[in-house]
């Protein structure tokens, strides 16, 4: 009879230490489950993954941003860097992939993506190509530009229709600065370029003078004028041509001329007026 009692006593224990091991393992387990992303992670990796023509991968190595670099090199197209940890996607076009590559790795202008590479570590990124567009040479720059952004367009859409925590990229619009933080840098650099002769009212008096002269009438020089960065692809406003000159470190005429051809300016810089036709 006493050994029936310890044997249903030991029995007793076992299932108790039974169900203590199977709580503390579920809770173990629940745990790990909300500490990452939900199960969409892998779908959108996935579907992107899928789709992409080509995919770069530890990025922290020298010798493998210096291959990316070079085979990417003078290669429009519309692009993606995923963090590997979390899923969240930044998403952009270049007419040169090369170089935007390695700005963004190095120092990307996005603050959140920034600051993810910055906590992360570059290892965990990898740099997709979603797809090529062909910059045609017998089109105008401007023309080229927007069959980049309506491709840019297509999978910001898609981006967009994630949840919050997936995105890097804080405007939902391609081409659009609406959300971009500037660094200090750039700030400064255009708050310099607004003084003394870089402001479009100095030195300007009498007829000269929109206040005294002909109503409507602005001299070429005092128009509003955009730069398209297509290595940041930042907009930047200019409330003059002289002002535009001044920050890119040019003269006006060359600032003029470029308004006239459309053509870029020091490699890096897209003319975009502002109000005029």
């Amino acid at each position: 009879m006493i050994n029936l009692y310890l044997l249903n006593f030991y029995e007793f224990i076992i299932q108790l230490l039974a169900n203590f091991v199977t709580e503390a393992l579920l809770s173990s387990i629940s745990g790990v489950v909300q500490s990452v992303p939900t199960a969409d992670l892998c779908v959108h990796i996935k579907h992107l993954s899928q789709l992409a023509v080509k995919v770069f991968t530890r990025l922290d190595l020298t010798e493998n941003l210096i291959e990316a670099r070079k085979v990417l090199s003078a290669t429009a197209g519309i692009y993606a860097i995923v963090c590997t940890v979390t899923g969240t996607i930044y998403i952009g076009s270049t007419v040169n992939l090369g170089v935007r590559m390695k700005d963004h790795i190095i120092d990307s202008s996005n603050a959140h993506l920034r600051n993810a590479i910055d906590k992360e570590g570059v290892g965990n990124f990898n740099f997709i190509v979603i797809e090529y567009v062909e910059q045609q040479p017998e089109l105008e720059p401007e023309e080229n530009k927007a069959n980049l952004l309506e491709r840019e367009q297509y999978w910001l859409d898609w981006l967009f229709a994630l949840p919050k925590q997936f995105r890097y990229n804080f405007a939902p619009t391609a081409g659009s600065c609406l959300g971009v933080v500037r660094s200090p840098e750039t700030r400064a650099k255009m708050s310099a370029a607004r003084k003394g002769d870089g402001n479009p009212m100095y030195g300007i008096t009498g007829e000269d003078h929109p206040k005294t002269g002909v109503k409507g009438v602005k001299p070429s020089h005092t128009l509003p004028i955009s730069l398209l960065d297509i290595n940041t692809q930042e907009v930047l406003t200019f409330e003059s041509q002289r002002e535009a000159a001044k920050f890119v470190g040019v003269s006006h005429n060359t600032i003029q001329r470029a308004v006239r051809s459309l053509k870029q300016i020091n490699g890096r810089y897209i003319i975009q007026k502002n109000g005029i036709e």
